[in-house]
């Protein structure tokens, strides 16, 4: 996980301060994510595992390897991954169609990134999926 990259959760900006170990809820040791609240007069640190974080947290901006869902006419159509990353968009290692296959960088609290004609792109994970109805695998 990148240090300071800053990710949405329901209405707060968190931001990721580092990566440690904790244990889970059978005593093994997982690997997790230091973040912090950058709006809240809570000036500590939370810890949250790793895979549970990347799954529910939003990030505000694409980078590399993060992953985007397609949508046609409110249907899911695919899913995509971010390639190459430029000053204000991303490149996707694939598109459908006539999508396109370039974006914009920025992301929204609720994962929706953009539209184009009939073509929705949000963040492909567990909170956006379960928002659209879809199922996340």
């Amino acid at each position: 996980m990148e240090k300071d990259r800053l990710y949405f959760y329901k209405t707060n900006t968190y931001k990721i301060i580092g990566e440690c170990h904790m244990k889970d809820s059978e005593k093994n040791w997982i690997e997790a994510v230091r973040y912090v609240d950058i709006n809240s007069d809570y000036k500590g640190e939370f810890v949250r595992a790793k895979e549970q974080f990347e799954n529910r947290f939003i990030p505000a901006v694409l980078r590399v390897g993060d992953k985007v869902m397609i949508i046609s006419h409110g249907k899911f159509v695919g899913v995509t991954e971010v390639v190459d990353e430029m000053e204000e968009f991303v490149s996707l290692k694939q598109s459908i169609g006539d999508a396109p296959k370039t974006l914009t960088k920025e992301v929204n609290k609720q994962g929706y990134i953009m539209m184009h004609h009939h073509w929705e792109f949000y963040i492909y994970n567990e909170t956006t999926c379960n928002a659209r109805q879809i199922e996340f695998k």
